[in-house]
Parts: C-alpha cells; structure tokens; sequence
C-alpha cells in the first residue's frame, strides 16, 4: 500500500443505508427497481462494522498509548502490540482505527490539487502530511524489506546499500510528519537466520529514531507474544499488548457477551427484514450462528450478511436457518465446524 491508496481508504465515505421498505413495497417493485434496490442493500451490508464493547475498548487504550507517547520526551517510546489468532479481524480494527486518526489529524488541513492534505515545511516549499502510515509485511521479512516497505509507502526508491534504506526512510517519516507507524502482519518478521539478533535490533532503533520525532510504533499480527520480536528484553519492556477478543460460547458469561453482539447487529437489520423481530438472532439463532462461524466476527457478518439478501430474494423478509446453511463461508469456518461435526450433520449449541 503506498501513500495515495492509504490517503484515499481514509477519506473513502461508507454506503448510505438504502430506504427500509416494507414487504409489500418490495413486492410492489419494477423488476428494475428491485435489482437497484437489492444492490444498494448488498453494497451497505458489504460496509457493515461491528464494534464490540471489548473492540472499543482496545481502539481507546492504543489512542492513550500514542497521545501519551505524543506528549513524553523525545526517545524509546512504548510500543503498541495487536495480537490474537489468524483471521481474528486484527487488521481490520486496526485499519479503522487508523483512518479515524487519520482523519482527526488532518480534518483542518490545507488540500492540494490531488485531495491531499498538504503542509509548507518553509515559506515556498509544499509537503505532503501523511500521519499516519499503514504498510503491510511481506513473508519472511528482514531488515531491506521492512525498510523498502517504508520507502515504497512514500514513492521513494528502495534500491542501494542496505546501510542507506533506513536514513532515507527516517527522512521521509520526518518529512511527512508521522506520528504513528503501523506494521501490519509482523508475525513475518524474521528471525530464524543467523541475522536475527540484527532485525531485532532494527525493530527497537526504529522504535527509538521515530520516537525522537514523537511517533508510536504500533505492530499488528498473530500470536506476537509467542513471537522472538516480544523475547527481546529491550523491546518486551516497551511493548503495550492489546489481544483480540476471543468469543466463546462455553459459559454463560460468553453466551451472553455473543448474545449481546448479536442484539446489536440485529438492530441494525431488522430494519431491513420486516418480517423479523427482535430476537431473532441473538435468541433464535445464536448457538447456530456460533457454530458456523465458532466466534469470529468477519465469519459472522459474511453469514449474516449473506443470510439478508437470501430472506430479501425469496420474500421470506427474515432471517431462518435455511438462510444460514445456504450461505457460504469462508474455508476456515467450513472446515472448523466439520471438524467438529464427524457425523456430517450441522453442529447445534443451545444458547
């Protein structure tokens, strides 16, 4: 991702809701209509996030760690670490996380013929502000990598000596005026060759060069704490872990919390299906929906997601569990939930 792509995800604007029709005005529609009005529901669906009490909470602890580092002396400052299983949404929050502060830094900014927010470093100058830089990590990453990453974000060539990446790259960092830098997918990190001490150390000088500019590193990834990035004394006691909830439907304490989840995404169909009631997800259906997504939030709004459009075409205008078993989901929620059901038959949990 280089800087436009980032700087357009950020002021990109969500679908509107489309207009909330009863069953006989959806019936009552043109052939025409109707397929304008399926996509419009199809295209906000698609924009739908569920932002968990547990979610919120972890968004306001990681805006508190960079305010704070924003407002310390110059130096090491404390590191941001998202971790929690594959697939959990990690990116996902963090992406969204991102664009609001992207957003807040730069609502007031001057644009540039591009839509860009643009500052004057000295009187006849233009610089573009980029606050906030989001790269992914490519498998296997080391030190050339990770820097390359950096200046592509910028449109800076990554070529030459290994020793002149990062400088330039620092260059850009202070040039741009960031203030948080977000490596998604540090899981990739290398460690494993005979450099490993060295990529490690470039971690906490990167921790340490942008934290004299007041800048947070954050790192975004899978199981970080198992990871050698989080052994290394120096940088462990820099790092600030925030784990992705895991929802469980084992106690009655994290039936409710599903349940709750379920409540509130409900309201914000049930618009939409005006044949369903409240309930009727988070108690008609809640076991079934945990079993075939096993509690992972982007599994559970493709389902029910899916599950709308489906009562939406055959006029049923609420969600039943035919919907739900003729949704597709992605091959890690198929595949968990056959693990778990040897007889073949869709797994069940009373909730």
């Amino acid at each position: 991702m280089d800087s436009q792509t980032w700087h357009d995800y950020c002021v990109s604007v969500p679908p509107p809701p489309p207009a909330a029709l009863t069953a006989k005005q959806w019936h009552a529609l043109s052939d025409d209509d109707y397929v304008m009005q399926l996509e419009k529901l199809e295209q906000w669906l698609g924009s739908l996030y569920m932002q968990t009490p547990e979610l919120t909470a972890i968004t306001d602890s990681m805006t508190r760690t960079v305010r704070a580092n924003l407002y310390s002396p110059p130096g090491a400052k404390n590191i941001v670490a998202l971790t929690g299983r594959n697939l959990a949404g990690k990116s996902t929050l963090a992406k969204r996380w991102a664009r609001t502060l992207y957003r807040e830094v730069t609502k007031d900014s001057r644009l540039d013929d591009r839509g860009r927010p643009v500052y004057c470093p000295r009187e006849g100058w233009e610089a573009d502000l980029c606050p906030v830089v989001f790269v992914d990590m490519d498998g296997g990453a080391r030190i050339a990598v990770l820097d390359g990453l950096l200046l592509d974000f910028f449109g800076l060539p990554g070529g030459g000596p290994v020793r002149t990446l990062f400088p330039s790259a620092l260059q850009a960092i202070q040039r741009h005026k960031v203030k948080v830098l977000i490596i998604d997918d540090a899981h990739f990190i290398k460690t494993a060759y005979k450099d490993a001490r060295d990529v490690l150390d470039h971690i906490k000088k990167i921790n340490t060069e942008i934290g004299e500019l007041g800048a947070t590193l954050v790192l975004v990834g899978a199981d970080l704490a198992e990871h050698d990035v989080a052994r290394d004394p120096q940088i462990a006691g820099r790092m600030r872990f925030r784990s992705f909830p895991e929802y469980e439907c084992e106690s009655s304490s994290d039936q409710q919390a599903w349940q709750r989840i379920l409540h509130n995404l409900e309201g914000r169909l049930l618009p939409y299906l005006p044949a369903g009631k409240p309930g009727m997800l988070s108690m008609n259906l809640a076991g079934e929906l945990w079993c075939r997504t096993q509690g992972y939030l982007g599994d559970l709004k493709d389902l029910v997601c899916q599950a709308t459009v489906l009562a939406t075409q055959d006029q049923d205008h609420r969600i039943s569990r035919k919907h739900l078993d003729a949704a597709e989901l992605s091959l890690r929620a198929e595949l968990e939930e056959m693990e778990n059901t040897p007889s073949g038959r869709r797994r069940r949990v009373k909730i």
